[in-house]
């Protein structure tokens, strides 16, 4: 791609790359971590080229959009495991750009028709990054489309500078204060978990905890029976259940999914936290998210923050 400023000529010698002009007026943002890219350059006019999106208003905490599809100034169209999205919108939303992700959710190849269509996209992935900075830096690429390079190299570098902040913050605590920290979300009859070298495995020891398991040294996500998992988690300090609060939230809840979560110490403990509604459309604040982490894991160094973007299930 050729990001062109719209008051500037077009330079030669680029004639194979498709041109897109700058900043950004009509946007499709297929995914809520897209526009939490956006929303974190902290200039909320960037916001008025959101022009649709496939989360409804009920699910969204960043207002300007929820008043956006309140109004029916940004269109919402659907997008779920059962259902594709419906192109026929899209093309008449004209739209400078449309902000797809690596993989095609719901039935039919969506990438393929925004191709026949030729209608412009690209593509985010920063939920493969394997660190924070990496993630974080996704900011950046979003900042380009708007012409904001400067004001998001400069955010990028606070936001480094407080998780490295955070990281001196647990330089001091011994092991043996290590909470034992266990991750899951139940689906289909079966644990999702990571393995010992995954990136969420790698950021509960940065923020001084002690990963539940040590044997499945596998860099993403596992899946594990439920009477293994609890045998691996049932002296786990803490369980961070990664689902929302929305869809668990409480115990009980919990419960619901499966009973035998009521094994746990984390559960006996009222120690298990699950995601608040923010979290994923808050993608850029990856060190607010990390002191929140730590906060779990070692309240004595924040006796007075209250958690952001996870909650405490009772």
């Amino acid at each position: 791609m050729l990001l062109v400023p719209h008051d500037q000529d077009v330079p030669k010698g680029f004639d194979d790359a498709q041109l897109v002009r700058t900043p950004l007026e009509i946007c499709f943002y297929m995914y809520t971590t897209q526009v939490g890219f956006l929303d974190a350059l902290e200039d909320a006019t960037l916001l008025n080229s959101v022009a649709a999106v496939t989360i409804d208003e009920s699910e969204w905490t960043i207002p300007v959009i929820a008043e956006g599809l309140k109004s029916n100034r940004i269109l919402y169209l659907p997008q779920n495991e059962g259902t594709s999205i419906n192109v026929e919108p899209v093309i008449k939303l004209k739209p400078d750009m449309i902000f797809s992700g690596t993989v095609n959710m719901g039935k039919g190849d969506i990438i393929g028709q925004f191709n026949a269509a030729r209608l412009p996209y690209t593509v985010t992935a920063e939920w493969m990054e394997d660190s924070n900075y990496g993630c974080i830096e996704w900011l950046k690429f979003i900042a380009a489309f708007y012409n904001k390079d400067e004001e998001a190299d400069i955010i990028f570098e606070q936001k480094v500078k407080h998780i490295e902040d955070l990281l001196a913050m647990t330089n001091d605590i011994s092991q043996d204060e290590y909470p034992t920290v266990a991750y899951a979300s139940f689906y289909n009859g079966v644990v999702w978990t990571q393995g010992s070298n995954a990136p969420t495995a790698l950021e509960y020891k940065k923020a001084a905890g002690k990963y539940y398991i040590s044997d499945l040294h596998s860099k993403g996500q596992v899946r594990i029976g439920m009477e293994e998992f609890v045998n691996k988690a049932i002296e786990a300090d803490i369980l961070m259940y990664s689902s929302m609060i929305t869809y668990v939230p409480n115990k009980k809840a919990l419960l619901n999914e499966n009973p035998f979560f009521a094994e746990l110490k984390a559960y006996k403990n009222d120690r298990i936290y699950v995601l608040s509604r923010g979290y994923y459309m808050n993608s850029a604040k990856i060190d607010e998210k990390f002191a929140d982490i730590i906060a779990i894991f070692h309240p004595k160094l924040f006796p007075d923050r209250e958690l952001i973007f996870y909650e405490q299930l009772k």
